[in-house]
Protein backbone atom coordinates (compact mmCIF):
# COMPACT_ATOMS: atom_id res chain seq x y z
CA UNK A 1 0.00 0.00 0.00
CA UNK A 2 0.95 3.14 -0.70
CA UNK A 3 2.58 5.68 2.18
CA UNK A 4 0.97 8.42 3.86
CA UNK A 5 1.60 11.76 2.80
CA UNK A 6 4.41 13.40 3.78
CA UNK A 7 4.37 15.01 7.39
CA UNK A 8 0.43 13.97 8.00
CA UNK A 9 -1.41 10.83 8.68
CA UNK A 10 -3.76 10.43 5.78
CA UNK A 11 -3.43 9.18 2.29
CA UNK A 12 -4.20 10.01 -1.37
CA UNK A 13 -7.68 8.42 -2.02
CA UNK A 14 -6.14 8.05 -5.84
CA UNK A 15 -2.83 6.54 -5.20
CA UNK A 16 -4.78 4.33 -2.89
CA UNK A 17 -7.77 3.03 -5.31
CA UNK A 18 -5.07 2.98 -7.91
CA UNK A 19 -2.90 0.53 -5.83
CA UNK A 20 -6.13 -1.68 -5.07
CA UNK A 21 -7.14 -1.65 -8.88
CA UNK A 22 -4.04 -3.13 -9.43
CA UNK A 23 -3.98 -5.67 -7.03
CA UNK A 24 -7.45 -7.02 -7.63
CA UNK A 25 -6.37 -6.98 -11.36
CA UNK A 26 -8.48 -4.45 -12.87
CA UNK A 27 -7.13 -2.75 -15.83
CA UNK A 28 -5.86 1.09 -15.20
CA UNK A 29 -6.63 2.98 -18.22
CA UNK A 30 -4.24 4.77 -20.14
CA UNK A 31 -4.04 8.70 -19.48
CA UNK A 32 -6.87 10.52 -21.38
CA UNK A 33 -4.95 13.68 -23.76
CA UNK A 34 -5.54 16.60 -22.63
CA UNK A 35 -8.86 18.25 -24.24
CA UNK A 36 -8.22 21.41 -26.29
CA UNK A 37 -10.56 24.15 -26.00
CA UNK A 38 -13.06 22.62 -29.30
CA UNK A 39 -13.23 20.07 -27.64
CA UNK A 40 -14.54 21.02 -24.65
CA UNK A 41 -16.39 23.33 -25.92
CA UNK A 42 -18.02 20.88 -28.21
CA UNK A 43 -18.93 18.57 -24.84
CA UNK A 44 -20.57 21.44 -23.48
CA UNK A 45 -22.46 22.13 -26.87
CA UNK A 46 -24.16 18.74 -26.46
CA UNK A 47 -24.81 18.91 -23.12
CA UNK A 48 -26.39 21.96 -23.42
CA UNK A 49 -28.49 21.14 -26.55
CA UNK A 50 -29.64 17.69 -24.80
CA UNK A 51 -30.60 19.43 -21.58
CA UNK A 52 -32.84 21.41 -23.84
CA UNK A 53 -34.36 18.92 -25.92
CA UNK A 54 -35.49 17.63 -22.52
CA UNK A 55 -36.94 21.03 -21.50
CA UNK A 56 -38.75 21.36 -24.84
CA UNK A 57 -42.17 20.26 -24.71
CA UNK A 58 -43.57 17.96 -27.44
CA UNK A 59 -42.50 16.00 -30.62
CA UNK A 60 -39.37 17.52 -32.56
CA UNK A 61 -39.98 18.50 -36.14
CA UNK A 62 -38.82 16.57 -38.92
CA UNK A 63 -36.45 18.98 -39.99
CA UNK A 64 -34.62 19.38 -36.33
CA UNK A 65 -33.61 15.96 -36.57
CA UNK A 66 -32.08 16.57 -40.22
CA UNK A 67 -30.51 19.52 -39.61
CA UNK A 68 -28.50 17.75 -36.11
CA UNK A 69 -27.55 15.51 -38.71
CA UNK A 70 -26.01 17.42 -41.17
CA UNK A 71 -24.51 20.13 -38.56
CA UNK A 72 -23.15 16.84 -36.76
CA UNK A 73 -21.51 16.30 -40.45
CA UNK A 74 -20.14 19.20 -41.09
CA UNK A 75 -18.96 20.06 -37.54
CA UNK A 76 -16.98 16.58 -38.20
CA UNK A 77 -15.20 18.56 -41.33
CA UNK A 78 -14.63 21.96 -39.93
CA UNK A 79 -12.75 20.02 -36.68
CA UNK A 80 -10.36 18.99 -39.34
CA UNK A 81 -10.04 22.15 -41.73
CA UNK A 82 -9.79 24.22 -38.40
CA UNK A 83 -7.39 22.52 -36.93
CA UNK A 84 -5.09 22.49 -40.01
CA UNK A 85 -5.24 26.18 -40.15
CA UNK A 86 -2.71 29.07 -38.13
CA UNK A 87 -3.88 29.46 -35.00
CA UNK A 88 -4.50 32.94 -36.38
CA UNK A 89 -7.24 31.64 -38.80
CA UNK A 90 -9.13 29.34 -36.74
CA UNK A 91 -12.76 29.66 -35.54
CA UNK A 92 -13.44 30.06 -32.47
CA UNK A 93 -16.43 28.01 -30.25
CA UNK A 94 -18.42 31.62 -30.36
CA UNK A 95 -17.55 31.84 -34.40
CA UNK A 96 -18.85 27.94 -34.77
CA UNK A 97 -21.95 28.56 -32.46
CA UNK A 98 -23.01 32.06 -34.29
CA UNK A 99 -22.75 29.82 -37.51
CA UNK A 100 -24.96 27.39 -36.44
CA UNK A 101 -27.66 29.40 -34.72
CA UNK A 102 -27.69 31.56 -38.28
CA UNK A 103 -27.67 28.06 -40.65
CA UNK A 104 -30.66 26.94 -38.06
CA UNK A 105 -32.39 30.16 -38.28
CA UNK A 106 -32.51 29.31 -42.32
CA UNK A 107 -33.64 25.87 -41.58
CA UNK A 108 -36.00 26.71 -39.57
CA UNK A 109 -37.61 29.36 -41.53
CA UNK A 110 -37.11 26.83 -44.95
CA UNK A 111 -38.49 24.02 -43.38
CA UNK A 112 -40.34 24.94 -40.32
CA UNK A 113 -42.41 26.89 -38.04
CA UNK A 114 -41.10 29.66 -35.40
CA UNK A 115 -40.36 27.95 -32.08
Amino acid sequence: MPAPLPGTRRWDRKALDLTLDKLSGIEIPAALPEEDEYATWERGYQARKAAHAERRSGPREPWEDKFDAAWAEWLVEHESWNAAQPPSKRSSPADVEKARQSLRGVWQDKYGKKL
